[in-house]
């Protein structure tokens, strides 16, 4: 059972909302940026509807293993790249509450910076991890959509993402490894019967969309994805801050966007499979030819002195 989740504590009553979801994967081959690590950007619309977060990850992770991402929004370059908008941000002393616009002042968002050790709570339950965190009470007066972002680093992501080798890889010196990502969001029937009895007692939510987004090498060929996405090359210099280990490799982001083509229909869950290859050279079998070629060498030369020895 491989699906994530999120769902909300209630709030007002009868007070709907919205909610966009974000994912970022990170899955860099370098060793320092092992393991994979996962952006979690949640956005409320009409906020007064929940009191409580609720983020399940389908397997055991430590309150260590997460960040919050709010701190490097504050640059507004990187703030600009993420939203892909001209933003201005505004923030009171002492408080964990960014406050951003754009030029045009069509947007008006509350980004709130969390506290991983005082306002995340990270249980493991359901066969996995729960993160849960109250709505700020900075926030509880306020009507403006809010903003969530943090990162989970964690050597579980192998659960979701396969490793296929060529069974003749012994012999080549150089391999191409397949990946297969199964991203599950919200998937019901990949969630456990106790987590769903759980969620059909929280607010009734709308999804409004779901990004998703791959970033990885550039020399990464993608080869199948259950839906087309868009992509580009990351700028290494504005996100070098934001995810500090990219490495000398050029990084390319894939992007998914789901959406409801009609507005009175849900979006229920995201189903992402993707197949990418990775290529690299096999250095246990290079190793094997040159000590092989070594030997072959010295067994010449000495075949070679032998026979002279004897023509002697």
């Amino acid at each position: 059972m491989n699906s994530f989740a999120l769902w909300f504590d209630k709030g007002s009553p009868n007070h709907n909302f919205e909610a966009d979801i974000h994912f970022n994967l990170w899955n860099i081959h370098n060793r320092k940026a092992q393991p994979v690590s996962l952006d979690v950007g949640i956005k409320v619309y009409a906020p007064k509807g929940y009191s409580k977060v609720n983020f399940y990850i389908p397997w055991k992770v430590k309150k260590d293993d997460i960040i919050d991402l709010a701190e490097h929004l504050k640059e507004t370059k990187m703030l600009c790249t993420v939203f892909n908008e001209d933003c201005e941000i505004t923030q009171e002393a002492q408080s964990k509450v960014l406050h951003v616009t754009n030029a045009k002042r069509d947007m008006d968002l509350n980004i709130y910076c969390l506290d991983v050790n005082n306002d995340l709570t990270v249980e493991n339950k359901y066969g996995g991890t729960l993160i849960s965190f109250e709505r700020p009470k900075q926030l509880e007066s306020s009507d403006i959509t809010e903003y969530f972002r943090f990162r989970i680093n964690s050597k579980g992501f192998k659960n979701i993402i396969k490793l296929y080798s060529p069974d003749n890889v012994f012999f080549q010196s150089a391999i191409s490894i397949t990946e297969a990502i199964d991203f599950r969001f919200n998937d019901y029937r990949s969630l456990p019967s106790s987590l769903l009895e759980k969620m059909r007692e929280s607010v009734s939510y709308k999804i409004g969309k779901v990004h998703f987004l791959l970033l990885t090498e550039s020399y990464v060929d993608l080869q199948y994805s259950s839906v087309s996405p868009t992509a580009r090359e990351l700028e290494k210099g504005t996100w070098k801050n934001y995810y500090p280990n990219m490495g000398k490799k050029n990084i390319v982001a894939y992007h998914w966007k789901f959406k409801s083509k009609q507005d009175d229909k849900l979006i229920e869950n995201c189903i992402m499979f993707v197949k990418t290859k990775v290529s690299k050279y096999n250095w246990k079998t290079i190793l094997l030819y040159i000590i092989a070629a070594g030997i072959l060498s010295m067994l010449y030369d000495f075949i070679f002195n032998l026979i002279q020895g004897l023509g002697g």
